[in-house]
């Protein structure tokens, strides 16, 4: 048994303290905020924050994201003492590299698409200097999180393990994002009479909860089609296609974010606007969509990439294809 029992506490301990950390995140911002902005009658006596939506939505999804992986962590923490297995342990450590992949989306998203967020909205003018420091921490988050990866599992002869954990990590994302918005959604649907421009909002939260729960389904038959071909020591073109598929969803839903915001431009529902209830000016309106477009078409394109090369592989050393 090569890691000892201080090693497999330090996890469970660890990832405790994470899922709480997340946990708090995830959960008050992304299920009991996020859904009741609009009502502006928070659970528990809250006093509604002084922020859009987007911005709730999108520390709520970081925060569930975060969750799910701690709780994976947790429970592999918990097996690796039950089955005294090395394997388990290793898989423990795999979650905090979904951890620190996740950590990059979070800054890369906001350095190339939600930059306004944490700039703009929060009274914070100076944009250029915002994204220089979200690429920099993308870099040091990937950097992170790679370097580990290799070492664990080689540049090629554990790609089903690689797959399987950016696979989990965009499974996780994906959850973490349908959660806020299918909240709203039945929220809004559930007093339609008090909610102005319901049938708008209802579309608009539906659809965004929807494209990301679809992405979700394929992206869990890929990340179990990994563990299995990892178990048969097999590569399956199949995994690769679900997941780049799944990918081409995610990039479709951000695309697809632009578009109704262009559609639905003026009122007060925008995501984008500084405060709920508040309307986005034109510029900044064009602005997020644009952007939406841009980044949504290059991640259709890397998946339409990665479709190609999974089915027209270069060699791979010591796997057997199927």
């Amino acid at each position: 048994m090569k890691y000892s029992s201080t090693v497999r506490l330090i996890n469970l301990v660890l990832f405790a303290l994470l899922g709480v950390g997340f946990g708090f995140l995830g959960i008050y911002f992304g299920i009991l905020v996020s859904p009741s902005l609009w009502l502006q009658n928070l659970p528990f006596g809250m006093k509604v924050p002084d922020m859009s939506l987007a911005l709730t939505v999108m520390l709520g999804a970081t925060g569930l994201a975060g969750l799910i992986v701690c709780v994976i962590g947790f429970v592999k923490s918990i097996l690796s003492f039950v089955r005294k297995d090395d394997e388990i342990v290793r898989q423990t450590f795999g979650c905090y590299i979904s951890l620190g992949y996740l950590v990059a989306v979070f800054f890369l998203l906001n350095a190339v698409w939600l930059y306004r967020l944490t700039t703009t909205n929060l009274g914070f003018d100076d944009i250029g200097f915002a994204i220089v420091i979200f690429v920099i921490l993308v870099i040091v988050a990937m950097i992170a999180s790679s370097i580990p990866l290799v070492k664990m599992f080689g540049e090629g002869e554990g790609t089903n393990r690689v797959m399987g954990i950016i696979a989990r990590t965009l499974v996780a994302v994906d959850v973490a994002i349908a959660i806020p918005f299918a909240g709203a959604f039945f929220t809004i649907n559930g007093n339609r009479e008090i909610v102005s421009h319901a049938d708008i909002m209802a579309t608009k939260f539906g659809v965004y909860a929807l494209i990301p729960v679809v992405a979700a389904l394929i992206g869990v038959i890929a990340m179990v089609g990994y563990a299995r071909a990892d178990k048969a020591n097999t590569y399956r073109k199949g995994n690769g296609i679900l997941f780049e598929t799944a990918l081409c969803f995610n990039g479709a839903a951000i695309i697809v974010a632009g578009i109704l915001n262009q559609v639905y431009t003026d009122g007060p529902y925008a995501l984008m606007a500084t405060h709920v209830k508040s309307e986005l000016s034109s510029n900044l309106s064009n602005e997020f969509s644009v952007c939406s477009y841009i980044v949504g078409g290059i991640v259709v394109l890397l998946a339409l990439i990665l479709v190609y090369f999974t089915i027209f592989p270069p060699k791979l050393k010591n796997a057997n294809q199927a």
